[in-house]
């Protein structure tokens, strides 16, 4: 049976027609008897609906399956593993690579790290000044954009919250892995970004070309220069 065959099976035009009629009221995973299928009911979703939301989760054979726009201009769709042996978690596993101490000297680094916020949290300034807020040991760079256990500091609230904020923004415009990575700025104590392409982790950031937002600065306005 060819995809065109399938297409006018009852199942497929129920499928189909659910999406014309925009409804998104379907269960937790579409089945669907292979890839075409399930990329022919991905794309009618986003030409009728702007999104894959409720149509992006196939079961195909029994395996979980995850829709995904390939390429946003030609509306080109991908088919690939959902679950334990899909994308998102073996980009999970390579994270948790990433984090796991590389032998026993970075082991002792990382805590001797934690040892000292843990101190700086209990001193009594640092309650004066934030209260209940507690300083955290932080990855230079996120860990979901790619930051591992060789470049740690000691981030107080204040600060912690002006990177997640920045993070946040750069991030969710550009993407995790995307065209800018976001750091700290070596000299100043700023937040660093460069451009991914030129970033090494092996140099320091302010030799590596890029902008620093300092705390208190318009952080919309700053990121303005990103492009």
């Amino acid at each position: 049976m060819n995809l065109a065959q399938v297409l006018k099976t009852p199942a497929a035009r129920k499928l189909l027609q659910q999406i014309d009629g925009g409804v998104s009221n379907f269960p937790g995973r579409i089945p669907v008897p292979n890839k075409e299928v399930a990329r022919e009911v991905a794309l009618q979703s986003r030409l009728a609906t702007g999104s894959l939301t409720n149509s992006n989760k196939f079961q195909i054979e029994g395996k979980p399956m995850l829709a995904k726009v390939a390429d946003s201009k030609t509306d080109r769709i991908k088919i690939q593993p959902d679950g334990p042996t899909g994308t998102k978690a073996k980009s999970d596993s390579k994270r948790n690579q990433r984090l796991t101490p590389k032998g026993e000297d970075e082991e002792i680094a990382i805590n001797q790290v934690k040892r000292e916020v843990t101190k700086r949290n209990r001193d009594l300034l640092h309650t004066a000044t934030y209260g209940k807020r507690k300083s955290i040991v932080e990855h230079d760079v996120a860990a979901r954009a790619g930051g591992d256990n060789e470049r740690l500091s000691i981030s107080d609230p204040d600060f912690k919250d002006f990177k997640d904020a920045i993070e946040q923004k750069v991030y969710s415009k550009f993407g995790d892995k995307g065209k800018y990575i976001v750091t700290i700025d070596d000299v100043s104590g700023g937040v660093r970004i460069i451009e991914r392409k030129i970033y090494d982790k092996y140099k320091k950031p302010t030799k590596q070309k890029g902008i620093t937002i300092e705390p208190g600065e318009d952080i919309d306005k700053a990121l303005k220069r990103l492009k």
